[in-house]
């Protein structure tokens, strides 16, 4: 990962944390565009949809983010609660 892509990560999480969740969503969906095997990323646009009360948008990112890391913790912690839902 270059400088760049990581200095972007960056200044979307310190967006979130402001408040600024709608920004953010924008500022991932375009590191997506170039990154779009980033498991992480499509987790965590997932949940701010989600934190949003945009429920239906955010699975098309939790479902990516599962196919590709079926292992990690955070995806697997939010297929088990769609599995219990």
């Amino acid at each position: 990962m270059s400088l760049f892509d990581r200095l972007q990560e960056q200044n979307n999480l310190f967006r979130m944390a402001l408040g600024h969740q709608q920004a953010t969503v924008q500022a991932l969906d375009e590191i997506l565009r170039t990154q779009p095997d980033k498991a992480e990323l499509h987790y965590m646009k997932a949940s701010l949809l989600y934190k949003t009360g945009q429920c239906q948008e955010a699975l098309p990112s939790y479902d990516r983010a599962i196919s590709l890391a079926p292992n990690n913790l955070l995806c697997m912690s939010f297929n088990a609660q769609e599995e219990v839902a």
